[in-house]
């Protein structure tokens, strides 16, 4: 089992890196013995990884030249919502009424790898605390959430009681407020941790909410929040603005998974 964890993992991180534009598209992948060491896995689980995002039209392999990614690679739905003429709302697959708790927060101390380094402007290996938490709807698992936060903003977070928010956690104990957050949806694959959260089978698709919190021009926290396609779908209802003459072509409607 860990070891489809692990490609199933490295294959989401190589996706995420093509997509960002690390690796160009029509130009080759670095050796396989530099993707080995980038990635901290070994060949075969590297080979698997490289088979899935074959598969899914991400790369092509050359015989005897090497692995490119794909001239045209598939799209990535991403949903742009501007509040003012579209509400976003999330819809509960449970009997009502609907009530909502929060788990305990667990925080513990990792280090950065590359990915999530990236995503914050730090340099791979930098520390970072973790918060893990689930919110429950009617007493269910409708959404594990997992934020990694900058601790030059948030010392000693890990010694504190916190709230079930990150937001009054900023506020309470540090004396900060968010400026401004970027937010996309996307639907990635489970790994084992947050299937067995969310109490569904490894690597199915799921739809997962990506934000990155900003204090003035620093990255205070990345978070994702992954949905159980059980519990949850995402609806978007388009408002008409008199200032606009219609809704954006090719929007949709309902997005889930």
């Amino acid at each position: 089992m860990p070891n489809l964890i692990k490609y199933i993992e490295t294959a989401n991180l190589l996706r995420n890196d093509i997509y960002s534009g690390r690796f160009q598209r029509g130009e080759f992948l670095p050796p396989e013995a530099d993707l080995c060491e980038s990635y901290q896995v070994g060949r075969s689980t590297l080979r698997k990884s490289l088979a899935i995002l074959s598969k899914e039209g991400f790369i092509v392999s050359k015989q005897g030249v090497g692995t490119m990614v794909a001239p045209e690679i598939p799209h990535k739905e991403v949903a742009t919502t501007n509040r003012n003429s579209r509400i976003v709302e999330g819809v509960y697959l449970t009997d009502e009424p609907h009530v909502f708790s929060t788990s305990p927060m667990f925080v513990d101390t990792v280090y950065a790898n590359e990915d999530i380094a990236g995503r914050m402007g730090l340099v791979p290996g930098s520390k970072l605390y973790r918060v893990q938490r689930m919110r429950y709807v009617n007493g269910v698992v409708y959404c594990f959430i997992e934020s990694y936060i900058n601790p030059e903003l948030a010392p000693d977070m890990d010694k504190l009681e916190l709230d079930v928010h990150i937001t009054e956690n900023l506020v309470k104990h540090y004396g900060l407020k968010r400026t401004n957050t970027t937010e996309w949806y996307e639907a990635v694959d489970t790994d084992f941790k947050t299937a067995q959260f969310l109490g569904i089978e490894v690597g199915k698709a799921v739809l997962s909410d990506v934000r990155v919190g900003y204090v003035g021009n620093v990255i205070f926290d990345y978070t994702q929040r992954f949905y159980s396609p059980k519990l949850y779908k995402l609806k978007i209802h388009h408002q008409i603005d008199p200032a606009l003459d219609e809704v954006a072509p090719g929007t949709p409607d309902e997005a889930h998974v």
